[in-house]
């Protein structure tokens, strides 16, 4: 029987996971990663915190927000408090060590020092169960990347670091942000490069699957016209895209058809190719009217492609033609009923008419794109790009001929955002 595809992967990371423990002197592991590696970490953490796990190890995820270079060891603190209480009753019903809490401290300001104790006291409360407990540093959103550094060398710097306790983080490719930090601390912190070849994992699942006709037949091709894109293989693109629409073409599969399409003109886009990527996202489109009408994948069939046309448009500065298909997508967002849909297209609507230089318009298709977000929840609406909406449709509101939107224009900002979205824009755009 052949291995897992995502299985061998997570194997991969669990050798070197295991190398970098039996160096007792190693205090933190450095993974350098490619971003379509991101979902196999995630699996690696699931799996091994699952009982089935051959590790003896207990990797205590913290996506905790970095805020500041002096809360953060205490956010983190409390996070895993939090984490241990809403575990307790699990523990009890597998007859596990509970009931364990960190020594209290009402001093925001704990140090690195102290966030180390209290997982060493944790460890000490499994004492024979678990070999090492791991804190996975996994700040979802990083508001100062200069104090992220320092905090970094703050932990790097602790000195009573028991060898049972051990930190792991993931450093993207091709970026790197962390080799100096790495460098600077080469005694304390391993860094690994793990191979795990995402680009490959589709092709080795489906090579798995049994079965055979069109369908199988196509959806193999779906796979390796993906895999090519990805590599930047456009010769291979072309080749697969064009078996598999012979195959859309022969089954009348419209639909099926303007994804392969937009494949295509996502890879030309990826490879400079602006021009050419455009007319196949109109080709894509072309298919994608021809979806019958009662097929209940039409709606988001032309919508995807509308947006994808709209954005190659953009790229090319036909702000006046983007802007119509984008205004038919806010159309067949509202008859879905898609909300993120509906406010993204008058979004990108209101930047055409901006650059245009129709102020009045773009300033009308902001404000509808706001009234779109009523239907989510106040901390969807910020995690959204409506913060960026908002600090644009208030600058265009200063402008001397756009006087009397202006008061108006920030008391919708202000009452559909409910929060700090200036500070919150700007943060996402630092970091």
């Amino acid at each position: 029987m052949k291995t897992n595809p995502v299985m061998q992967r997570v194997r991969t990371l669990t050798r070197h996971w295991r190398q970098f423990t039996a160096n007792p002197e190693a205090k933190i592991l450095r993974w350098c990663l490619k971003t379509d590696s991101a979902r196999m970490l995630d699996a690696f953490l699931a799996w091994h915190n699952e009982e089935d796990s051959e590790l003896a190890d207990l990797f205590m995820v913290l996506p905790v927000p970095f805020e500041n270079r002096e809360t953060y060891a205490h956010q983190l603190v409390q996070h895993l408090a939090d984490e241990f209480q809403a575990a307790d009753e699990d523990l009890k019903s597998m007859e596990l060590p509970s009931g364990w809490q960190p020594i209290q401290s009402h001093d925001k300001n704990e140090s690195c020092q102290e966030l180390i104790a209290v997982a060493s006291s944790m460890h000490m409360h499994f004492d024979g169960v678990i070999e090492h407990i791991a804190l996975v540093l996994m700040p979802p959103a990083i508001a100062d990347r200069e104090q992220w550094q320092q905090w970094l060398h703050d932990l790097a710097r602790v000195t009573y670091w028991p060898s049972n306790i051990r930190v792991l983080l993931a450093d993207w490719l091709p970026e790197l942000k962390l080799n100096a930090w790495a460098s600077d601390y080469s005694d304390a912190i391993v860094t690994q490069k793990p191979v795990l070849d995402m680009e490959g994992l589709p092709l080795e699942i489906i090579s798995q699957l049994p079965g055979s006709g069109p369908g199988f037949d196509f959806r193999r091709l779906f796979v390796q016209i993906g895999a090519a894109a990805t590599g930047g293989r456009l010769n291979l693109v072309h080749q697969y895209a064009q078996e598999a629409m012979a195959i859309a073409n022969a089954q009348g599969w419209h639909s099926l058809g303007a994804t392969v399409k937009m494949l295509v003109a996502g890879a030309l886009l990826n490879a400079g190719q602006g021009d050419k990527s455009v007319a196949i996202y109109r080709e894509a489109r072309d298919l994608a009217m021809k979806v019958d009408s009662g097929d209940p994948s039409r709606t988001a069939t032309v919508m995807t492609t509308n947006f994808a046309l709209s954005s190659g448009l953009v790229g090319q500065g036909k702000f006046d033609e983007a802007r119509q298909y984008y205004y038919e997508a806010a159309k067949l967002a509202d008859q879905s009923g898609n909300s993120f849909a509906s406010f993204d297209s008058r979004r990108m609507a209101s930047y055409c008419n901006e650059q245009m230089g129709d102020y009045q318009s773009a300033l009308r298709d902001g404000q509808e794109a706001m009234r779109m977000l009523e239907s989510l929840t106040p901390d969807e609406r910020l995690q959204s790009t409506a913060p960026h909406l908002a600090i644009r449709l208030t600058e265009m509101a200063g402008k001397p001929e756009l006087a009397k939107e202006g008061r108006h224009i920030e008391q919708l900002c202000n009452s559909t955002l409910q929060g700090d979205w200036r500070s919150i824009a700007q943060a996402s755009t630092k970091a």
